[in-house]
Protein backbone atom coordinates (compact mmCIF):
# COMPACT_ATOMS: atom_id res chain seq x y z
CA UNK A 1 0.00 0.00 0.00
CA UNK A 2 1.25 3.46 -0.94
CA UNK A 3 -0.41 6.60 0.48
CA UNK A 4 -3.61 4.72 1.08
CA UNK A 5 -3.57 3.19 -2.44
CA UNK A 6 -3.07 -0.44 -3.24
CA UNK A 7 0.02 -1.08 -5.39
CA UNK A 8 -0.99 -3.77 -7.88
CA UNK A 9 2.39 -3.98 -9.71
CA UNK A 10 4.20 -7.23 -8.96
CA UNK A 11 7.42 -6.73 -7.07
CA UNK A 12 9.38 -8.73 -9.67
CA UNK A 13 8.29 -6.35 -12.47
CA UNK A 14 9.90 -3.29 -10.92
CA UNK A 15 13.52 -4.33 -11.54
CA UNK A 16 12.68 -5.26 -15.13
CA UNK A 17 11.17 -1.86 -15.74
CA UNK A 18 14.21 -0.16 -14.25
CA UNK A 19 16.53 -2.33 -16.36
CA UNK A 20 14.70 -1.49 -19.56
CA UNK A 21 14.83 2.20 -18.76
CA UNK A 22 18.56 1.99 -18.05
CA UNK A 23 19.20 0.12 -21.33
CA UNK A 24 17.17 2.72 -23.24
CA UNK A 25 19.10 5.60 -21.66
CA UNK A 26 22.44 3.91 -22.42
CA UNK A 27 21.38 3.30 -26.04
CA UNK A 28 20.39 6.94 -26.51
CA UNK A 29 23.64 8.15 -24.92
CA UNK A 30 25.69 5.77 -27.10
CA UNK A 31 23.89 6.91 -30.26
CA UNK A 32 24.43 10.57 -29.42
CA UNK A 33 28.05 9.90 -28.57
CA UNK A 34 28.62 8.11 -31.87
CA UNK A 35 26.96 10.97 -33.76
CA UNK A 36 29.11 13.55 -31.99
CA UNK A 37 32.31 11.58 -32.67
CA UNK A 38 31.34 11.20 -36.34
CA UNK A 39 30.64 14.91 -36.70
CA UNK A 40 33.89 15.90 -35.02
CA UNK A 41 35.93 13.53 -37.17
CA UNK A 42 34.15 14.54 -40.36
CA UNK A 43 34.50 18.20 -39.45
CA UNK A 44 38.27 18.15 -39.40
CA UNK A 45 39.72 20.12 -42.32
CA UNK A 46 40.72 18.00 -45.29
CA UNK A 47 42.76 20.74 -46.95
CA UNK A 48 45.46 23.12 -45.84
CA UNK A 49 45.82 26.25 -48.01
CA UNK A 50 48.99 26.23 -50.06
CA UNK A 51 48.78 30.01 -50.27
CA UNK A 52 46.49 32.80 -49.07
CA UNK A 53 46.55 36.04 -51.03
CA UNK A 54 46.58 38.96 -48.60
CA UNK A 55 44.37 41.89 -49.64
CA UNK A 56 42.82 44.77 -47.68
CA UNK A 57 39.33 43.32 -48.18
CA UNK A 58 37.73 40.23 -49.71
CA UNK A 59 38.97 39.25 -53.18
CA UNK A 60 37.31 36.85 -55.61
CA UNK A 61 39.41 34.71 -57.97
CA UNK A 62 38.52 35.39 -61.62
CA UNK A 63 41.08 33.81 -63.95
CA UNK A 64 44.51 32.20 -64.04
CA UNK A 65 47.11 33.33 -66.55
CA UNK A 66 47.71 30.70 -69.28
CA UNK A 67 51.02 29.58 -67.75
CA UNK A 68 49.47 29.29 -64.27
CA UNK A 69 51.98 31.68 -62.70
CA UNK A 70 49.47 34.46 -62.06
CA UNK A 71 45.91 34.89 -60.81
CA UNK A 72 43.50 37.74 -61.50
CA UNK A 73 41.18 38.66 -58.60
CA UNK A 74 38.39 41.16 -58.04
CA UNK A 75 37.90 43.17 -54.87
CA UNK A 76 39.44 45.40 -52.23
CA UNK A 77 37.94 47.97 -53.14
CA UNK A 78 35.00 46.49 -55.08
CA UNK A 79 36.12 47.53 -58.59
CA UNK A 80 39.80 46.74 -58.19
CA UNK A 81 41.34 44.11 -60.47
CA UNK A 82 44.62 42.66 -59.19
CA UNK A 83 47.13 40.38 -60.88
CA UNK A 84 48.99 38.23 -58.33
CA UNK A 85 52.37 36.53 -58.73
CA UNK A 86 51.71 33.06 -57.29
CA UNK A 87 55.42 32.34 -56.86
CA UNK A 88 55.85 35.22 -54.40
CA UNK A 89 52.27 35.90 -53.28
CA UNK A 90 52.72 39.57 -54.17
CA UNK A 91 50.86 41.88 -56.55
CA UNK A 92 52.19 42.30 -60.07
CA UNK A 93 49.77 45.13 -60.72
CA UNK A 94 46.31 46.46 -59.94
CA UNK A 95 43.81 48.86 -61.47
CA UNK A 96 40.20 50.00 -61.33
CA UNK A 97 37.39 48.98 -63.64
CA UNK A 98 36.11 52.12 -65.34
CA UNK A 99 32.86 50.94 -66.95
CA UNK A 100 31.95 47.61 -65.35
CA UNK A 101 30.12 47.44 -62.03
CA UNK A 102 28.83 43.90 -61.46
CA UNK A 103 31.47 41.47 -62.74
CA UNK A 104 30.24 38.16 -64.17
CA UNK A 105 33.33 36.51 -65.66
CA UNK A 106 36.89 37.13 -66.84
CA UNK A 107 39.41 35.64 -69.24
CA UNK A 108 43.13 36.18 -69.83
CA UNK A 109 44.37 36.17 -73.42
CA UNK A 110 46.65 33.36 -74.62
CA UNK A 111 49.73 35.57 -74.56
CA UNK A 112 48.92 36.79 -71.02
CA UNK A 113 48.98 40.43 -72.03
CA UNK A 114 45.30 41.27 -71.73
CA UNK A 115 42.38 40.47 -69.44
CA UNK A 116 38.74 40.73 -70.52
CA UNK A 117 36.10 41.29 -67.83
CA UNK A 118 32.34 41.03 -68.44
CA UNK A 119 29.54 42.49 -66.34
CA UNK A 120 26.95 45.25 -66.15
CA UNK A 121 27.39 48.98 -66.62
CA UNK A 122 26.74 51.56 -63.92
CA UNK A 123 23.10 52.02 -64.93
CA UNK A 124 22.39 48.27 -65.02
CA UNK A 125 21.07 48.71 -68.56
CA UNK A 126 23.79 47.18 -70.73
CA UNK A 127 26.29 44.36 -70.65
CA UNK A 128 29.93 45.37 -70.94
CA UNK A 129 33.28 43.83 -71.82
CA UNK A 130 36.18 45.80 -70.37
CA UNK A 131 39.70 45.24 -71.68
CA UNK A 132 42.63 45.51 -69.27
CA UNK A 133 46.34 45.58 -69.98
CA UNK A 134 48.45 43.11 -68.01
CA UNK A 135 50.36 43.21 -65.74
CA UNK A 136 49.39 46.82 -64.97
CA UNK A 137 45.62 46.07 -64.98
CA UNK A 138 45.08 49.44 -66.68
CA UNK A 139 41.73 49.81 -68.46
CA UNK A 140 42.10 50.12 -72.25
CA UNK A 141 38.42 50.68 -72.97
CA UNK A 142 35.18 48.75 -73.17
CA UNK A 143 32.35 47.71 -75.46
CA UNK A 144 28.65 47.75 -74.61
CA UNK A 145 25.98 45.27 -75.66
CA UNK A 146 22.25 44.82 -75.22
CA UNK A 147 21.59 43.33 -71.80
CA UNK A 148 21.19 39.55 -71.96
CA UNK A 149 18.46 37.52 -70.28
CA UNK A 150 21.03 35.66 -68.21
CA UNK A 151 24.76 35.96 -67.69
CA UNK A 152 26.08 32.84 -69.37
CA UNK A 153 28.79 33.62 -71.85
CA UNK A 154 32.07 32.37 -73.30
CA UNK A 155 35.03 34.59 -74.24
CA UNK A 156 37.92 33.68 -76.54
CA UNK A 157 40.66 35.72 -78.18
CA UNK A 158 43.32 34.94 -80.77
CA UNK A 159 45.28 38.13 -80.00
CA UNK A 160 43.70 40.24 -82.73
CA UNK A 161 40.00 39.55 -82.19
CA UNK A 162 37.74 39.04 -79.18
CA UNK A 163 34.82 36.61 -79.54
CA UNK A 164 31.86 36.33 -77.18
CA UNK A 165 29.04 33.78 -77.25
CA UNK A 166 25.98 34.64 -75.15
CA UNK A 167 22.22 34.24 -74.92
CA UNK A 168 20.29 37.39 -75.74
CA UNK A 169 16.56 36.67 -75.54
CA UNK A 170 14.67 33.38 -75.38
CA UNK A 171 16.39 30.73 -77.48
CA UNK A 172 18.53 33.22 -79.44
CA UNK A 173 22.31 32.85 -79.13
CA UNK A 174 24.57 35.62 -80.35
CA UNK A 175 28.21 35.35 -81.47
CA UNK A 176 29.97 38.72 -81.71
CA UNK A 177 33.57 39.42 -82.73
CA UNK A 178 35.49 42.62 -81.97
CA UNK A 179 38.75 44.00 -83.35
CA UNK A 180 41.03 44.39 -80.33
CA UNK A 181 42.95 47.33 -81.80
CA UNK A 182 39.82 49.46 -82.17
CA UNK A 183 37.26 47.58 -79.99
CA UNK A 184 34.81 47.79 -82.89
CA UNK A 185 32.42 45.05 -83.90
CA UNK A 186 33.54 43.22 -87.04
CA UNK A 187 31.18 40.22 -87.16
CA UNK A 188 27.89 39.03 -85.69
CA UNK A 189 25.97 35.79 -86.07
CA UNK A 190 22.86 34.38 -84.40
CA UNK A 191 21.64 30.86 -83.69
CA UNK A 192 18.52 29.37 -82.17
CA UNK A 193 18.69 26.86 -79.34
CA UNK A 194 16.45 23.79 -79.63
CA UNK A 195 15.25 24.56 -76.08
CA UNK A 196 14.64 27.92 -74.47
CA UNK A 197 16.95 27.92 -71.46
CA UNK A 198 20.75 28.01 -71.81
CA UNK A 199 22.44 26.23 -68.90
CA UNK A 200 26.07 25.76 -69.89
CA UNK A 201 28.72 26.86 -72.36
CA UNK A 202 32.18 25.38 -72.63
CA UNK A 203 35.15 27.72 -72.58
CA UNK A 204 35.34 28.48 -76.32
CA UNK A 205 31.57 28.61 -76.81
CA UNK A 206 31.56 25.79 -79.37
CA UNK A 207 29.29 23.61 -77.22
CA UNK A 208 26.17 24.55 -75.32
CA UNK A 209 23.63 22.70 -73.21
CA UNK A 210 20.05 23.95 -73.11
CA UNK A 211 16.67 22.88 -71.80
CA UNK A 212 13.20 24.23 -71.14
CA UNK A 213 12.48 24.85 -67.42
CA UNK A 214 9.10 23.17 -67.74
CA UNK A 215 10.18 20.40 -70.06
CA UNK A 216 12.03 17.12 -69.71
CA UNK A 217 14.61 17.51 -72.49
CA UNK A 218 18.31 18.33 -72.18
CA UNK A 219 20.00 19.09 -75.50
CA UNK A 220 23.67 19.59 -76.28
CA UNK A 221 24.27 21.83 -79.27
CA UNK A 222 27.35 22.35 -81.43
CA UNK A 223 27.75 25.95 -82.54
CA UNK A 224 29.14 26.01 -86.05
CA UNK A 225 29.24 29.07 -88.32
CA UNK A 226 27.66 27.02 -91.07
CA UNK A 227 25.42 24.60 -89.19
CA UNK A 228 24.03 24.63 -85.66
CA UNK A 229 23.09 21.02 -85.00
CA UNK A 230 22.01 18.88 -82.05
CA UNK A 231 24.57 16.17 -81.32
CA UNK A 232 22.86 14.65 -78.29
CA UNK A 233 19.46 14.67 -76.66
CA UNK A 234 18.81 13.33 -73.18
CA UNK A 235 15.27 12.35 -72.23
CA UNK A 236 14.45 12.78 -68.55
CA UNK A 237 12.75 9.96 -66.64
CA UNK A 238 9.30 11.07 -65.39
CA UNK A 239 9.38 11.83 -61.69
CA UNK A 240 13.13 12.51 -61.58
CA UNK A 241 14.42 15.11 -59.15
CA UNK A 242 14.60 18.55 -60.87
CA UNK A 243 17.84 19.54 -62.58
CA UNK A 244 19.37 22.70 -61.07
CA UNK A 245 22.81 22.98 -62.68
CA UNK A 246 24.69 21.60 -65.69
CA UNK A 247 28.31 21.84 -66.80
CA UNK A 248 29.92 20.74 -70.07
CA UNK A 249 33.37 19.18 -70.13
CA UNK A 250 35.83 21.18 -72.20
CA UNK A 251 36.65 18.28 -74.48
CA UNK A 252 32.98 17.78 -75.29
CA UNK A 253 32.80 14.20 -73.98
CA UNK A 254 30.51 14.60 -71.00
CA UNK A 255 27.84 16.69 -69.32
CA UNK A 256 27.64 16.84 -65.50
CA UNK A 257 24.30 17.68 -63.90
CA UNK A 258 23.25 18.41 -60.32
CA UNK A 259 19.77 17.64 -59.01
CA UNK A 260 17.64 19.02 -56.20
CA UNK A 261 17.98 15.78 -54.20
CA UNK A 262 21.80 16.23 -54.06
CA UNK A 263 22.59 13.72 -56.80
CA UNK A 264 25.37 14.44 -59.32
CA UNK A 265 25.20 12.60 -62.64
CA UNK A 266 27.60 12.21 -65.55
CA UNK A 267 26.13 11.90 -69.04
CA UNK A 268 28.08 10.74 -72.07
CA UNK A 269 27.36 13.16 -74.91
CA UNK A 270 28.16 10.78 -77.78
CA UNK A 271 26.15 7.78 -76.56
CA UNK A 272 23.40 9.81 -74.86
CA UNK A 273 23.58 7.62 -71.75
CA UNK A 274 24.03 8.23 -68.04
CA UNK A 275 27.42 6.72 -67.19
CA UNK A 276 27.68 7.61 -63.49
CA UNK A 277 25.46 8.67 -60.61
CA UNK A 278 26.85 9.89 -57.29
CA UNK A 279 25.49 11.20 -53.99
CA UNK A 280 28.62 13.00 -52.72
CA UNK A 281 27.09 15.60 -50.40
CA UNK A 282 25.73 15.55 -46.89
CA UNK A 283 21.97 15.28 -46.59
CA UNK A 284 20.20 18.58 -47.12
CA UNK A 285 22.88 20.02 -49.44
CA UNK A 286 22.10 20.58 -53.12
CA UNK A 287 24.63 21.11 -55.95
CA UNK A 288 24.56 24.69 -57.23
CA UNK A 289 27.78 24.77 -59.26
CA UNK A 290 29.84 22.12 -61.12
CA UNK A 291 33.25 22.11 -62.79
CA UNK A 292 35.58 19.66 -64.53
CA UNK A 293 39.32 19.63 -63.96
CA UNK A 294 41.32 20.46 -67.14
CA UNK A 295 41.98 16.78 -67.87
CA UNK A 296 38.41 15.78 -66.99
CA UNK A 297 39.48 13.33 -64.27
CA UNK A 298 37.74 15.25 -61.45
CA UNK A 299 34.24 16.66 -61.12
CA UNK A 300 34.01 19.43 -58.52
CA UNK A 301 30.59 20.06 -56.98
CA UNK A 302 29.76 23.03 -54.80
CA UNK A 303 26.56 22.53 -52.78
CA UNK A 304 24.48 24.73 -50.50
CA UNK A 305 21.88 24.02 -47.83
CA UNK A 306 18.39 23.43 -49.16
CA UNK A 307 16.99 21.81 -46.01
CA UNK A 308 13.57 23.30 -45.17
CA UNK A 309 13.18 24.93 -41.74
CA UNK A 310 12.71 22.36 -39.00
CA UNK A 311 14.47 20.27 -36.34
CA UNK A 312 17.19 18.99 -38.73
CA UNK A 313 18.30 22.48 -39.75
CA UNK A 314 18.09 23.78 -36.18
CA UNK A 315 20.19 20.86 -34.89
CA UNK A 316 22.84 21.31 -37.59
CA UNK A 317 23.14 25.04 -37.12
CA UNK A 318 23.38 24.66 -33.34
CA UNK A 319 26.39 22.36 -33.64
CA UNK A 320 27.91 24.55 -36.38
CA UNK A 321 28.42 27.24 -33.73
CA UNK A 322 30.51 24.96 -31.54
CA UNK A 323 34.32 24.61 -31.86
CA UNK A 324 35.33 21.74 -34.10
CA UNK A 325 31.99 21.53 -35.94
CA UNK A 326 32.82 23.83 -38.83
CA UNK A 327 31.95 21.12 -41.37
CA UNK A 328 28.27 21.57 -40.56
CA UNK A 329 28.28 24.91 -42.36
CA UNK A 330 25.63 25.52 -45.02
CA UNK A 331 27.93 24.82 -47.97
CA UNK A 332 30.30 22.07 -49.09
CA UNK A 333 32.79 21.68 -51.93
CA UNK A 334 33.64 18.10 -52.92
CA UNK A 335 36.03 16.65 -55.49
CA UNK A 336 34.78 13.44 -57.14
CA UNK A 337 37.18 11.03 -58.80
CA UNK A 338 35.58 10.35 -62.15
CA UNK A 339 37.12 6.88 -62.59
CA UNK A 340 36.19 5.48 -59.17
CA UNK A 341 33.30 7.70 -58.09
CA UNK A 342 34.99 8.27 -54.74
CA UNK A 343 35.22 11.67 -53.06
CA UNK A 344 38.87 12.77 -52.97
CA UNK A 345 38.26 15.55 -50.48
CA UNK A 346 35.78 17.98 -48.94
CA UNK A 347 36.06 21.63 -48.12
CA UNK A 348 33.60 23.93 -46.33
CA UNK A 349 33.28 27.71 -46.20
CA UNK A 350 34.34 28.11 -49.85
CA UNK A 351 32.75 28.27 -53.26
CA UNK A 352 33.27 28.23 -57.02
CA UNK A 353 36.69 26.59 -57.37
CA UNK A 354 38.84 27.79 -60.24
CA UNK A 355 41.24 25.13 -61.54
CA UNK A 356 44.75 26.13 -62.61
CA UNK A 357 45.68 25.37 -66.25
CA UNK A 358 47.69 22.27 -65.23
CA UNK A 359 44.93 21.03 -62.91
CA UNK A 360 47.25 20.62 -59.91
CA UNK A 361 45.87 23.48 -57.84
CA UNK A 362 42.64 25.45 -57.52
CA UNK A 363 41.72 28.90 -56.25
CA UNK A 364 38.64 29.59 -54.15
CA UNK A 365 37.04 32.40 -52.24
CA UNK A 366 36.88 31.27 -48.63
CA UNK A 367 35.38 32.67 -45.45
CA UNK A 368 37.01 32.01 -42.08
CA UNK A 369 35.30 31.57 -38.73
CA UNK A 370 35.26 35.34 -38.16
CA UNK A 371 33.48 36.07 -41.45
CA UNK A 372 36.58 37.44 -43.22
CA UNK A 373 36.94 36.58 -46.91
CA UNK A 374 40.11 35.89 -48.89
CA UNK A 375 41.40 34.05 -51.96
CA UNK A 376 43.21 30.82 -51.14
CA UNK A 377 45.18 28.41 -53.31
CA UNK A 378 44.89 24.68 -52.55
CA UNK A 379 46.42 21.60 -54.08
CA UNK A 380 43.94 19.31 -55.79
CA UNK A 381 43.55 16.19 -53.63
CA UNK A 382 45.25 13.13 -55.19
CA UNK A 383 43.51 9.88 -55.98
CA UNK A 384 43.56 7.15 -53.30
CA UNK A 385 47.11 5.89 -53.08
CA UNK A 386 48.35 8.78 -55.23
CA UNK A 387 51.11 11.21 -54.36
Amino acid sequence: MRDGLIDTMPTSARPRRGLRLAVLVLAVVAALGAAVVWMVVSSRPRFVPRQVLKSPTSALPLAFTPDGSGLVTLGGPPRRITLWDLATGKERGSGELMATKDVVSAMVSRDGRMCFVTGLDDADKQDTIECLELPSCRSLGHVSMVRSVQHKEALTSDGTRLRIVRQVTGPQIEVIEYDLSTLREVARRSFLLPEEFLVSLNRDGRLAASFHPGGPVISVVVFDPEDSRVIARFEEIPGSSPILVCQLEEGGRSLAIGRLDGCVELWDIHSGRTVARWHPHARGLTPCWLAFSPDGSIVASDAVEMTPPGPVRTFARFFARLPGFRRLEVDELVFIDRATGRVRGRLGGTGWPLFSPDGRTFAVFRVDGNGNGSTAIYEVPPAAGGH
